[in-house]
């Protein structure tokens, strides 16, 4: 089973956790079955049981952010998903409010929640509705990437750098100096 070496594979490298998604990139982005899906999960979890270490796997259903808004398939799919052991549920998409509290509503495990340019929530929004992981996706790479980018054409286009504006260097090193949390 691909989702469980997927697993191994991740621990042996050192992660902590991973995310089973329910769609294919082999197959155009296609949404597996749900006993597919399921079983994906289930395989997963029995994996991440095997290691000396805990591991989290995150369940996710990508109805919504394949384009396919049906939440009754979203909510089966967790569910399902929650029953197969998975320690964390995600649904990558959901644009609105009421989308995000029946998914909150209909599951016992926590729920992570995109936040994109086209949804009609924020965090607070989210963290009110229960969300307990709020993820960007890619969002801040793009916008990073899409500087490094506009720099570039400023530089090869004109010749010059481009008016953006920029961090400076004392600016980065405190950034870095910085202690998490």
């Amino acid at each position: 089973q691909h989702a469980a070496r997927a697993v191994m594979l991740a621990a042996e490298a050192g992660a902590v956790g991973c995310s089973i998604e329910d769609a294919s990139a082999r197959q155009g982005r296609t949404i597996y079955s749900r006993t597919l899906a399921a079983e994906r999960v289930q395989a997963a979890v029995e994996a991440a049981r095997r290691l000396p270490f805990p591991f989290v796997v995150t369940a996710r259903c990508d109805n919504f952010f394949e384009g396919i808004a049906d939440l009754d398939d979203t909510l089966w799919r967790l569910s399902a998903y929650e029953r197969a052991g998975a320690h964390a549920l995600y649904a990558p998409g959901l644009t609105t409010c009421d989308e995000v509290r029946e998914v909150v509503g209909a599951v016992c495990r926590p729920v992570n929640v995109l936040l994109h340019t086209g949804a009609q929530f924020d965090v607070p929004a989210l963290r009110g509705l229960g969300v307990r992981r709020v993820s960007v996706g890619a969002y801040l790479a793009r916008v990073a990437l899409d500087a490094m980018l506009g720099a570039a054409q400023s530089l090869r286009d004109g010749g010059t750098l481009s008016p953006r504006p920029q961090l400076s260097g004392l600016a980065l090193n405190e950034l870095f100096e910085r202690p998490a949390g």
